[in-house]
């Protein structure tokens, strides 16, 4: 499983942008060993898994408000929403992505966000 820091990213849902204070992905391929019956009892390769990425990600909360509700974002599994982060010089689009878990957080300085982890079902690289 891999984890990695985003320098930026950010959230689109009907046309309106959500910039994220953090953004970090990780990525489970799935790989596990294959069991065989053979006179030494041991695996003899993997099984290659289909790869599920999960991004955990913090977007401030203005003091005029969100202009999106995440507990809204699609409470019923339907996925239409994309999100974007930018490692370094590359960037990478996550699709089909549906809102798993969300809640607020506030800091001492008084700052206030949204903490949500969101499944995608597919990345691209550019």
């Amino acid at each position: 499983m891999s984890t990695r820091m985003a320098d930026r990213g950010w959230i689109e849902v009907d046309g309106i942008t959500l910039e994220c204070s953090s953004f970090e992905e990780k990525t489970d391929n799935k790989i596990e060993p294959v069991p065989v019956m053979g006179p030494n009892l041991r695996a003899k390769g993997y099984r290659k898994g289909i790869p599920e990425y999960t991004l955990t990600v913090k977007v401030p909360i203005p003091e005029a408000g969100m202009e999106v509700d995440p507990g809204a974002l699609f409470p019923n599994g339907d996925s239409d929403f994309g999100c974007t982060a930018i490692f370094g010089a590359q960037r990478k689009d996550y699709r089909d992505c549906a809102v798993k878990t969300y809640g607020r957080s506030a800091t001492v300085n008084g700052a206030v966000e949204y903490n949500m982890e969101i499944h995608a079902l597919d990345a691209q690289t550019e």
